[in-house]
């Protein structure tokens, strides 16, 4: 029955069983079933075209060394390729199901084993494999992951030209000082670089979502986000330590969303032009809070959503922050979705309350979404329906009754302080 089922038919299984694959079920498995599924995927040459490589205990560090070489024969000579290669002992990025089966060794009956070790030397070699002699395989690279531990200098695979390369997320980088890498990059559309080792960013002119996390490292070469005039979505997080100074492109004429995250904030972030700006977020972390919001003078008037996260302030940060975010909250007209955790939307609420209990005008959209990340609850509050509206809004997201004294509420607040996310970063700031 298998041998009848067409060609179309097969490949869609395939595929399928492709997304699913692990370590344990490779899609080599299917070139056991007999000689026709196994004719049709050796002669699918796309089906190879996809790898994700996962290092994680053994046998996935042995198991990829065989297979990678022989994927690439099979996917052969002009395909383009799409493969995450991933340390997951070091990725930050792994979905927590992921991550929680890097604590213990299958094969043993404690916790030392040397799988951590194997990982770590066979992340570049296999990196090494997917760059091909002479980096002749980075010419078919279209969208790559790419994490290994920092310790390894991966940077070589980045001197190679990559002319076909849309989508980039690299984990760890490090190159030497005052080295140009990536050289040649004219279609990368989407580039992801989180780093804490040295790195210096390419030309980003042509690029229309960059994510820049920057960790501890003081010396990061990042001048030539003055290039950056086409990006759409930008996040960045910087580290408090840092002593970078930098600049974005004054004129900003298609960015949509900006997620700032970190103490550190561009040099001109006063003077930026963003006519299309309609999602901002906003992470702040316990260091120097103080006037970071008031600082911008976005245009925020366009602005629909909204996404504020608050780190373990103290009594008197929240004041500050209280007063900081009516800023906010003014400027921003146009509102039809807020996040943010507990804390953030609390605030929130009680300044909608009391513009409405002193009879104030709210302008802009009746219908607000708010959505609680820490409760992960979201609620359409009608604004114009005043303060029972907004009492009743709160209480079903589980926020501070907006109808008690600040005091109250901002000592509420604080001792409700560390319920959200860690910094240095949310792996979540960049996602609207």
């Amino acid at each position: 029955m298998n041998d009848r089922l067409p060609f179309d038919v097969l490949i869609k299984i395939f595929e399928d069983y492709g997304k699913e694959e692990t370590v344990w079920h490779p899609l080599e498995t299917l070139l056991l079933v007999c000689k026709t599924w196994s004719a049709t995927a050796l002669d699918h040459q796309r089906l190879w075209t996809r790898l994700k490589i996962w290092l994680g205990h053994d046998p996935s560090s042995s198991m990829w060394l065989a297979r990678l070489p022989l994927r690439l024969k099979r996917s052969g000579d002009s395909a383009m390729l799409d493969f995450d290669l991933r340390n997951i002992f070091e990725s930050r990025r792994l979905p927590s199901d992921v991550a929680s089966q890097t604590f213990r060794c299958p094969r043993v009956n404690d916790f030392i084993c040397d799988c951590r070790r194997n990982a770590a030397v066979t992340a570049p070699t296999l990196l090494e494999i997917l760059a091909g002699p002479n980096g002749s395989l980075c010419r078919r690279w279209r969208s790559v992951y790419i994490c290994v531990i920092s310790r390894i200098e991966p940077h070589t695979v980045l001197d190679y030209p990559t002319p076909n390369l849309t989508y980039l997320h690299f984990e760890y980088p490090h190159c030497e000082p005052k080295k140009k890498v990536l050289p040649v990059i004219p279609n990368l559309r989407t580039l992801k670089i989180d780093v804490d080792q040295y790195f210096a960013l390419p030309n980003v002119q042509h690029i229309r979502e960059l994510e820049l996390v920057i960790r501890r490292n003081r010396n990061q070469d990042i001048s030539t986000l003055t290039t950056a005039i086409n990006v759409q979505k930008l996040t960045l997080v910087m580290d408090e330590l840092m002593d970078t100074v930098y600049r974005l492109p004054d004129t900003l004429p298609h960015l949509s969303s900006l997620s700032l995250g970190g103490a550190l904030l561009p040099q001109n972030i006063s003077t930026i032009h963003a006519p299309n700006l309609r999602s901002l977020s906003l992470q702040i972390p316990p260091v120097r809070p103080f006037g970071i919001i008031s600082q911008f003078q976005l245009p925020f008037q366009e602005v629909e959503e909204l996404r504020l996260i608050w780190k373990g302030m103290s009594f008197p940060t929240y004041r500050e922050l209280r007063d900081i975010t009516a800023e906010l909250m003014a400027s921003c007209i146009s509102l039809r979705r807020i996040e943010g955790d507990r804390r953030s939307l609390s605030v929130v609420v009680k300044l909608y309350w009391e513009r409405s209990a002193a009879g104030d005008a709210l302008s802009g959209n009746e219908i607000v979404v708010m959505k609680s990340e820490d409760a992960e609850k979201e609620v359409s509050i009608n604004i114009a329906e005043g303060t029972q509206g907004l009492e009743a809004g709160a209480l079903r997201l589980g926020l501070a009754p907006p109808n008690k004294e600040w005091n109250d509420i901002l000592l509420d607040l604080e001792k409700d302080g560390g319920r959200s996310s860690s910094w240095p970063y949310d792996s979540s700031l960049g996602q609207q």
